[in-house]
């Protein structure tokens, strides 16, 4: 028998909260890249991405890969500032921080080793000239750069980590699922 952990922290809290996440899977070097400002956190959006219509499963199929057959999800959640630009009703900064870190990705996918395989897709946002959209959507992607060859060489990923020089915690959240 195998044991699963997941660490949780403060991804269920989404009341006056927003994120940028980042769903990847090590198998299929598939990366999805969202926001949410949902009352349930990132939690309740990662439920609603894989229900029976949901987007990370339709983009999934698109791509060929059935998700049932995905035996490894990571969810990487960035809290976004506590600011009513981003955790109010309009999504446009959190639309910008997002397209921002796709298209970064996107050019820095042919870097990595593995290369990523993005499926999300993203459309711009007006917000995205914005200094502090831009600095927030710069400070997500080099976290997760560092965070993600650690991950895609799977037998030395624990080591790997404890050498990362990673932000505090509060501030980013990863779910192994």
């Amino acid at each position: 028998m195998s044991s699963i952990l997941l660490r949780l922290n403060d991804c269920f809290m989404g009341i006056g909260r927003a994120y940028i996440y980042i769903i990847y899977s090590n198998t299929h070097k598939a990366l999805y890249i969202g926001q949410t400002n949902d009352r349930h956190g990132v939690i309740g959006r990662f439920a609603a991405h894989i229900s029976t219509y949901g987007t990370l499963r339709t983009r999934l199929f698109d791509a060929g890969i059935d998700l049932n057959s995905v035996g490894d999800l990571n969810v990487f959640a960035y809290s976004l500032p506590n600011d009513a630009r981003f955790i109010g009703i309009d999504r446009t900064h959190r639309e910008g921080v997002e397209y921002l870190v796709q298209s970064r990705l996107y050019r820095a996918r042919g870097k990595t080793i593995p290369a990523m395989r993005i499926i999300s897709n993203v459309m711009p946002s007006s917000a995205t000239t914005l200094a502090h959209i831009q600095n927030t959507a710069e400070n997500v992607v080099m976290d997760f750069i560092k965070l993600y060859n650690p991950i895609s060489s799977s037998p030395t990923t624990q080591k790997a980590k404890k050498k990362s020089n990673r932000p505090d915690e509060s501030s980013q959240i990863k779910l192994n699922i």
